[in-house]
């Protein structure tokens, strides 16, 4: 097993050293050329182990990202991704409403007002950290009920295997709920769960943002929710699916899966050839 990690360490290496010496238009290419490569690999780790790797590593960063986590609700995230980790696309209902609604709920639901989880906000609101007003709750309400009848859009780009462009619809979908605000507290969370959730129907691993990339996150988001400009939200998600194809999946590879693995390392390596 070492073997191959140190193999798939050295395709990173050469990977990211040809990366970062390209402009930030092929920087980009890079990137989801390997997302693609992965999404077609039918090789990959299982969503469960991935998973348990995942919980750690999120649960523990979560709280330093949004810096005012309650231990309650930290164990709340856990409750989350138990669900995620048990959601099966083929057997469970998905509504963006409904589905959003339920996370919501068990993000809240070790804490001591449980009911407070899946409720909808009643009350004007300006965004964290900010004087920016977000939209009436009403208005608010209106544009979350409208996921009732028109979830299934989401999907359209995965059935034309567009995974480049399902990435990119998930992630202004959820971005414009965090706009929304159609929760008291709790949105963020919420909807980079219901991110990871979307990804999972991808086949592809769930992301986490640590503390290193709290900066950067919010400057993107902000970026998005006042200007409408979605580039560099999409450029920070696709990093953050890189290093988690790396880090939860093919750095954890065990020694039965080298021949497995061998094709999609060359693949790799063929990117790298810039």
């Amino acid at each position: 097993m070492l073997e191959l990690q140190e193999n798939i360490r050295e395709v990173k290496s050469q990977y990211d050293k040809n990366k970062n010496n390209c402009n930030k238009i092929e920087q980009l290419d890079y990137m989801r050329s390997l997302i693609k490569l992965y999404h077609n690999f039918e090789c990959k780790k299982t969503y469960e182990e991935m998973m348990r790797e995942y919980k750690v590593r999120y649960i523990y960063n979560e709280s330093k990202v949004e810096g005012n986590i309650t231990p309650e609700e930290q164990l709340g995230i856990g409750v989350v991704y138990d669900y995620i980790q048990k959601f099966d696309f083929e057997k469970d209902y998905f509504n963006v409403f409904t589905t959003s609604l339920l996370i919501h709920q068990k993000l809240y639901s070790k804490c001591f007002y449980k009911e407070f989880g899946g409720k909808l906000r009643t009350e004007s609101v300006y965004l964290k950290n900010s004087n920016i007003e977000i939209m009436e709750p009403l208005a608010a309400q209106k544009y979350f009920n409208s996921f009732i009848s028109k979830s299934e859009e989401v999907f359209i780009p995965l059935d034309e295997n567009d995974i480049l462009g399902y990435i990119e619809k998930c992630i202004k979908l959820t971005t414009d709920l965090i706009k929304v605000q159609p929760f008291q507290d709790g949105n963020k969370r919420t909807f980079r769960s219901l991110l990871n959730l979307l990804l999972k129907k991808a086949t592809l691993p769930p992301i986490y943002i640590n503390i290193n990339h709290r900066v950067e996150y919010k400057k993107y988001l902000m970026d998005a929710i006042l200007n409408d400009e979605y580039s560099g939200i999409y450029e920070f998600y696709y990093n953050r699916i890189e290093e988690a194809i790396f880090e939860l999946d093919l750095y954890n590879r065990e020694i039965e899966e080298e021949v497995k693995t061998y094709r999609l390392l060359r693949d790799i390596k063929n990117i790298s050839k810039y």
